[in-house]
């Protein structure tokens, strides 16, 4: 298997997780404290919060799984630190619909950088050129 096809089914499977977790975390709120912030997926989107190491920094990591209580935010939202709560830092939440296009677009361009001309077609647009004699692809136009 070829790099690039490599690559094409891995932004395709990232587009499917991007996905699934979209839907999910429109049902379920989960997320992953830690003494310096949280990471999370919330109403379809990924919430991270960069905040200020907290005073007890011998705590583990502390996972957290709810029934999801909000709307699904379509757009990039930053709120600044100690804006939402006194102490938190700066929270950032980036729709899944944004990577999981990112991944798509990838997928789409691997894609076309996988495909195969067959001896005797077009290479622009793959129609068989068997007894064209004019040098020129009768559907698209490309010199062959």
């Amino acid at each position: 298997m070829t790099r690039y096809r490599k690559l094409k089914w891995l932004s395709l499977i990232l587009a499917g997780l991007f996905v699934a977790v979209a839907l999910a975390s429109t049902q379920y709120d989960f997320y992953l404290f830690s003494q310096s912030g949280m990471v999370g997926f919330y109403g379809g989107c990924i919430m991270v919060i960069a905040g200020r190491p907290s005073a007890n920094a011998s705590l583990p990591p502390i996972w957290s799984f709810r029934r999801a209580r909000n709307a699904i935010l379509w757009h990039p939202k930053v709120i600044p630190a100690g804006s939402f709560s006194p102490g938190t830092g700066t929270i950032v939440l980036v729709p899944l619909w944004i990577p999981t296009l990112v991944a798509l677009a990838a997928a789409w361009f691997f894609h076309r950088k996988t495909r195969v001309s067959i001896a005797g077609h077009c290479k622009k647009c793959g129609y068989n050129l068997a007894g064209n004699t004019s040098g020129v692809c009768p559907e698209c136009g490309t010199k062959a």
